[in-house]
């Protein structure tokens, strides 16, 4: 092949991986709609998830004025977009859409790179539809729009960036190596597991 051809077909594998990820976010933005609403139930496991954020953004001390047994990232991170966007459960569920999105970009990014985007497309809606908002206990705390617990999803996505900064060049630079401790470091900081 000559080199016009590689890259030719380089542009055209491209082409194909942003088509597929539209599709994703399509996906998760159709996913939102038909479920708005009917995703979390705050008497049911939820309320934690909305009351230490709603504290910590009215000025109250992680550890010191409210009990926590896990890292601070995301309730910290979740108080900061109550502070930027106001307190609700709605705040909640649009940034972890958000999150949704970063968590399929990697995964998608980091399964194209092993097998065709056909499959790799196919195995990210799998994700979404069954993990990202499986509702199979009659309510939806048990997904990643209104998780059970904000440490396992952010902790995800930080270990997915990691692994994303690690694979992104065959020779790393020096902020791909920052970038990379700085993301490691807050995985940390999220829940033990990770």
């Amino acid at each position: 092949m000559t080199n016009s051809a590689i890259a030719f077909e380089a542009r055209r594998v491209q082409l194909r991986q942003w088509m597929a990820l539209l599709l994703l976010y399509g996906i998760i933005g159709l996913m939102l709609v038909l479920t708005w609403g009917r995703m979390s139930d705050v008497i049911i496991d939820f309320g934690r998830e909305l009351y230490i954020p709603w504290q910590l953004s009215e000025g109250r001390v992680l550890y010191q004025d409210v009990a926590y047994f896990n890292g601070p990232v995301s309730p910290y991170f979740n108080a900061l977009m109550f502070k930027c966007f106001g307190v609700s459960m709605a705040t909640l569920n649009v940034v972890n859409a958000v999150i949704l999105c970063l968590i399929v970009t990697l995964v998608f990014k980091q399964l194209s790179r092993f097998f065709s985007v056909g499959l790799s497309l196919f195995t990210c809606v799998a994700f979404l539809l069954v993990q990202g908002f499986g509702y199979t206990a009659g309510f939806g705390n048990y997904n990643y729009i209104c998780p059970y617990s904000h440490e396992m999803t952010h902790g995800i996505a930080l270990s997915m960036l990691v692994l994303w900064l690690l694979h992104r060049n065959r020779r790393p630079c020096l902020f791909d190596l920052v970038a990379t401790g700085f993301a490691w470091g807050l995985t940390w900081l999220t829940k033990p597991e990770f």
